[in-house]
């Protein structure tokens, strides 16, 4: 039993120094007060800014160009290895995303997203088989962020990890 608590151990302590060099939360964009008009009252319209993290670029050995996979979770859904059962809130497959671009992003904007905590996984399928495979780009999973009602809010979000 020893032994299992000690690797145990380990494990959460490289699990949590791992989070730490590549977890936190999503980068929100400041923003005016001015509501988005094409929200209903308390809800917001949010940019999803995607890009791949500059350090990560360099190491990438893939062309950065496929589909474009995400998905939105309810805040605290998703933990170190992924979303689990939990089902995305929102999601879609963006088609001939091209990332490969120093300065390259690609936005999904979703209108009407209640106030709220959330959550994003993304990865760039660059062969295109539905499947996170070693060597493309993914978001590590991060904390959890909050929408505030009523306003119109960019989130960047890093693809920050190559699988």
């Amino acid at each position: 039993m020893t032994s299992f608590r000690l690797g145990s151990g380990v494990l959460a302590l490289f699990a949590s120094t791992w989070l730490l060099g590549c977890g936190g939360a999503q980068h929100i964009e400041p923003y005016d007060e001015n509501r988005c008009a094409r929200a209903s009252e308390g809800n917001s319209c949010v940019n999803f800014v995607y890009s791949v993290k500059p350090e990560i670029r360099k190491s990438v050995k893939g062309s950065l160009k496929g589909v474009l996979r995400w998905a939105v979770h309810k805040g605290g859904n998703v933990g170190l290895f992924g979303a689990g059962d939990n089902v995305a809130l929102w999601g879609g497959d963006a088609l001939n995303v091209d990332l490969s671009g120093t300065d390259a992003t690609y936005t999904v904007t979703l209108d009407d997203v209640p106030a709220g905590r959330y959550q994003v996984l993304a990865y760039l399928d660059e062969n295109e088989n539905f499947i996170s495979d070693g060597g493309e780009v993914v978001t590590f999973p991060k904390d959890p962020f909050g929408i505030p009602p009523n306003r119109d809010i960019t989130v960047k979000i890093l693809l920050d990890f190559i699988r």
